[in-house]
C-alpha cells in the first residue's frame, strides 16, 4: 500500500506539460454497485470536484494548466488514477474495483500510450494488492513484479515523450527487482547523445543521472603522471595504500571548500590505510596555494593548467560537476563514486566499516 500512495505522490510531483493550453473536463463515471457514497476529485494538493452518488452515473469537472495525472477517491475506500488531456473522458467499471474500467482513450500516440499503460500497471497494482491481502505464494507475487516490470521497460522504449517517460520513471523506481530502475536509466540513456540533455530533459532525476552517469565507469585508467604543489611527480598507480581518495575540486567551489574538513579526517587517520590525492580543475594555482595552507591540507594535491590535459582528465574521469568524488584501489578498481559533501561522507563511512 505505501508503494501505491508514493507512486501517486511522485506521479502528481513529475507533473509537466505535454501542451500548453488550459484543459476544462469533465469526467463521467459509471461505475456499477456504487451505491450512496461521497467521489472527489482532486490531486496532492487540491480538490476539485466533490459529488454525492445516487446512482451509477456520475459526473466530475475540474480545470488543469496541462495534461496531468488526477486522481477520484471514495469515501468507502479505493481510488484510482485518470490522465487528463482532453475535454471528456468516460470511465465504466465495477466498484468495488474486481474489474478494471474501460477508457476513453486521448487523441495522440503519446496520450494513448499514456492511458494504455496507466490501465495495464493499475491493473496489476490491484491484483497484487489483492495477492498480498489473500497471503498468496511469493512465486504469484514475484510473477506479478516481473509484469509490471515488462510493461514499464517496453513502454519506455517506444514512448518519445517526456511526460510519459518520467512517469514510467517513477513507476519504475517502486517496483521492488534490484536495479530495475537503472536498467530503465539505461535506456532511456541510449536515445541522449550526452548525460547534459538527459538532465536538461529531467531535472526531477538530475542527481540520480550523475550517479548513474559515474557508476558506468567500473574502472579507471590510474596511469596519468600530475606535478603537485610540492612540484613532485606522482603517478596514481604508485600508492601502496589500500584505498585512494581522487578529489576533484576547485578554488572558486564553495562545496569543495567545505568539504575539506572531512578530507583532512579522511588523510589523517592513519588506521584506514588511505591516500587522498585532490586535483585542482580550472583553478587558479596561487590561491590554491593559499587554500592549502590555510585549509592544512597536508596530502598530495595537483593543479592541472593545461587546457588540453584538462579536457583529457574531465573525459577520463566523466566530470560533470564539482566536486566528484572517487574511492578506488591503487590498480583503479572503482569502489564508489559520489559528488557533494553527502557523497564524501558515504565515502568516510565505507572506509571506516572496511578497514
Amino acid at each position: 500500500m505505501k508503494k501505491i500512495f508514493l507512486f501517486c505522490f511522485l506521479l502528481f510531483y513529475f507533473g509537466s506539460n505535454l501542451f500548453a493550453s488550459d484543459i476544462d473536463f469533465k469526467i463521467v463515471l459509471n461505475l456499477k454497485s456504487i451505491g450512496i457514497q461521497n467521489v472527489i476529485l482532486g490531486d496532492i494538493f487540491e480538490s476539485f470536484d466533490s459529488v454525492q452518488s445516487n446512482n451509477d452515473i456520475i459526473e466530475l469537472c475540474g480545470k488543469v494548466e496541462q495534461p496531468k495525472v488526477v486522481k477520484i477517491s471514495f469515501s468507502k475506500g479505493g481510488f484510482f488514477l485518470v490522465f487528463i488531456d482532453t475535454s471528456i473522458v468516460f470511465i465504466s467499471g465495477q466498484f468495488p474495483f474486481r474489474k478494471f474500467f474501460d477508457y476513453e482513450l486521448g487523441s495522440t500516440e503519446d496520450s494513448k500510450r499514456y492511458q494504455l499503460f496507466m490501465r495495464d500497471y493499475n491493473r496489476l497494482s490491484i491484483e497484487r494488492r489483492m495477492l498480498q491481502t489473500q497471503l498468496s505464494e511469493s512465486a504469484s507475487l514475484d510473477s506479478l513484479d516481473n509484469e509490471i516490470s515488462i510493461c514499464i521497460l517496453n513502454n519506455l522504449k517506444h514512448s518519445k515523450s517526456k511526460y510519459l517517460n518520467e512517469y514510467l520513471l517513477t513507476s519504475a523506481k517502486l517496483v521492488s527487482k534490484k536495479d530495475f530502475f537503472k536498467t530503465c536509466f539505461g535506456v532511456l540513456k541510449d536515445k541522449y547523445k550526452n548525460v547534459e540533455e538527459l538532465k536538461s530533459d529531467y531535472p526531477h532525476f538530475k542527481d540520480f543521472i550523475t550517479e548513474f552517469y559515474l557508476s558506468s565507469l567500473d574502472k579507471i585508467n590510474m596511469s596519468f603522471n600530475f606535478i603537485t604543489l610540492d612540484s613532485v611527480s606522482i603517478n596514481l598507480s604508485d600508492y601502496k595504500t589500500k584505498y585512494i581518495v581522487i578529489d576533484f575540486w576547485a578554488n572558486w567551489c564553495a562545496p569543495c571548500l567545505q568539504s575539506i574538513p572531512t578530507l583532512s579526517t579522511i588523510a589523517n587517520n592513519k588506521n584506514n590505510n588511505t591516500q587522498v590525492v585532490s586535483i585542482a580543475l580550472r583553478s587558479n594555482i596561487d590561491k590554491v596555494k593559499v587554500i592549502a595552507k590555510d585549509k592544512e591540507m597536508n596530502w598530495d594535491i595537483v593543479v592541472i593548467n593545461d587546457k588540453d590535459f584538462e579536457k583529457i582528465i574531465y573525459a577520463s574521469f566523466k566530470i560533470n560537476l564539482l566536486p566528484t568524488y572517487f574511492l578506488c584501489t591503487p590498480k583503479g578498481d572503482v569502489i564508489l563514486r559520489k559528488y557533494g559533501a553527502d557523497g564524501l561522507n558515504e565515502i568516510k563511512g565505507y572506509i571506516e566499516r572496511n578497514q
